[in-house]
């Protein structure tokens, strides 16, 4: 199931600003070009291209929504973490300067490719060489390790730690999503944590970094290979399970004979292997993405009911492995 997703307002911009922010990386840069970017839910990102021939090339201005948390300031400490591992725009800036502009933003490379679930949705199949590239660079993230789950600060060190992954459920079903679901599913919900807390606690004793909106959208590919892995905002010290349930949760984008290409290429490169019954845990801990999203989905009644049907689905698929 496939749910519509409906994005934030875009954060609107001028040239004359554009051109200022710009200036915070490319010396005298001057914007003489600014084009949205489709496909990010939340924030608001601009191709940018410059008057002068020697600042040739193009870059992407991306605006953050949310001025109360840090999640712009990780990017250019993720990229030179993982730069010779995992293919991403070069990150030339990323700061929060109110005298220049009123939310934070960043400045990275241009990186020539179409999303991987645009590729999908026209048509184009993709290849199990592409799949499986795809698993082994995820398995290049995840090798990262850390010593509890928690939130990363600009220096990537673990800044919050958080609670054990059984009570997120709970936590993060706020009064939006429980009068959405109704009582019958919030109470199902809680069963099904309940029954499986064991597998959700040992993912609890592994944590690693991990992309934290792993989705055919953020994949970007060129000529049938991956050219770069964007949008890192949501990177932390998590569960590795979770970007495996995001990558793998549309099946109208990727289908089981694409899932098994993609997994058999993570497998062909991790220094882990999947647990017993690893479906019905990874489905339960995408779980949590849906409740979290359907309690900020507000105001947006195709992506409730989308995100509604999502976590259905998931009760009834773990109802029948138990």
């Amino acid at each position: 199931m496939r749910p519509r997703w409906e994005r934030d307002p875009e954060i609107p911009i001028d040239l004359k600003t554009a051109s200022a922010l710009m200036r915070t990386a490319v010396s005298g840069a001057n914007v003489h070009r600014l084009e949205p970017l489709r496909g990010g839910r939340r924030n608001t990102s601009y191709r940018i291209e410059l008057d002068r021939p020697s600042q040739s090339g193009a870059y992407v201005l991306r605006l953050y929504a949310h001025r109360g948390n840090n999640k712009w300031s990780k990017e250019a400490a993720l990229w030179r973490m993982l730069e010779a591992e995992v293919p991403m725009p070069r990150v030339f800036a990323a700061t929060f300067d109110r005298d220049l502009f009123a939310y934070p933003f960043a400045i990275f490379e241009f990186i020539d490719g179409k999303p991987l679930d645009s590729v999908i949705r026209a048509g184009q199949a993709p290849s199990d060489s592409l799949l499986q590239e795809i698993g082994r660079t995820l398995a290049r993230v995840h090798k990262h390790r850390f010593g509890a789950v928690g939130f990363l600060d600009e220096a990537l060190d673990v800044a919050t730690t958080l609670p054990a992954l059984s009570s997120w459920y709970d936590m993060l079903m706020g009064p939006h999503g429980r009068a959405l679901a109704g009582p019958a599913t919030v109470a199902e919900v809680a069963a099904c944590v309940a029954r499986h807390q064991p597998s959700l606690d040992e993912l609890d004793r592994d944590p690693r970094l991990v992309h934290g909106d792993f989705r055919p959208a953020n994949l970007l590919v060129r000529d049938g290979r991956l050219v770069a892995v964007i949008d890192w905002e949501d990177a932390m010290a998590g569960h590795w399970l979770a970007d495996i349930g995001q990558f793998l949760r549309d099946r109208s984008e990727i289908d089981d004979d694409h899932g098994r290409s993609f997994i058999e290429g993570y497998l062909a490169e991790a220094d882990h292997t999947l647990p017993e019954r690893w479906k019905r845990t990874m489905a339960l801990r995408d779980l949590v993405n849906l409740v979290q999203m359907l309690e900020s989905s507000k105001g947006k009644p195709v992506q409730e009911a989308g995100l509604i049907g999502l976590i259905r689905s998931i009760l009834v698929e773990t109802s029948k492995e138990d």
